[in-house]
């Protein structure tokens, strides 16, 4: 019986020994893995959220941009020559309303909603001093009937720091008797940063580039139909 009690005894003191209470170093270091476990998962949420963030952002640039291209490539082209109710209209101007040069022309605006708009209008394409490419469109003078002539006005992107563009002339076909004056341009084939209302007619190609900040720049370029200079290509 003494020996019962005694293993008995033994047995009890090991089960009390096996239910001892967690000190306090052990909470201070299951805690500080947790944190640092905690810490991980979170900087690496944050890193994948902002990986997002910017191809997000990325897609909305190419996208805008896309539009942009796709919008100008269906005004640009559609610049009209000499018609009915226009001579042709094209040049370049500097205002001070305006955040670098300006491009004024007249363009065949197609079939729109409203008549005022449909057809031949006019278009200035610009900056703004709030960084908008805008694209402002007035009927035509003759089938205007106000006195103070509508006017749309189309922000095509925003966050632009400038605007120039460059304008192709091409040269003259070699058998042309060609008769220069000191006020002509030159005969050769050239890019124009300007293009002057004096010469009354459509440059061939036009390259407009934006300046969109941090050493980024969007160009694009677009032939015109209806210009009455040909391109001539040789070997």
């Amino acid at each position: 019986k003494m020996r019962a009690v005694q293993s008995t005894a033994l047995q009890g003191s090991r089960f009390a020994r096996s239910k001892r209470h967690v000190t306090l170093l052990e909470v201070l270091i299951a805690m500080g893995l947790l944190t640092l476990l905690l810490s991980a998962l979170f900087s690496f949420w944050n890193y994948a959220d902002s990986v997002q963030n910017a191809a997000d952002e990325s897609r909305r640039k190419n996208f805008r941009q896309l539009y942009v291209q796709h919008r100008l490539g269906t005004v640009i082209p559609a610049a009209l020559g000499k018609t009915k109710e226009f001579k042709p209209i094209f040049y370049t101007s500097y205002e001070a309303q305006f955040s670098g040069p300006s491009l004024v022309f007249a363009y065949d605006n197609g079939v729109v909603g409203e008549p005022e708009f449909a057809n031949a209008v006019l278009g200035r394409l610009y900056v703004d001093h709030k960084g908008n490419l805008t694209l402002a469109t007035w009927p035509s003078v003759e089938r205007n009937f106000y006195s103070s002539p509508p006017m749309h006005k189309e922000i095509l992107l925003t966050d632009v720091e400038g605007i120039r563009f460059e304008f192709f002339k091409p040269r003259k076909k070699a058998t042309e008797e060609i008769k220069v004056s000191t006020k002509e341009e030159e005969i050769e084939a050239r890019w124009y940063d300007e293009w002057a209302a004096e010469r009354k007619a459509l440059p061939a190609l036009v390259k407009i580039h934006l300046n969109l900040g941090k050493n980024r720049e969007a160009t694009f370029g677009y032939v015109i139909p209806n210009t009455e200079y040909i391109v001539y290509y040789t070997k």
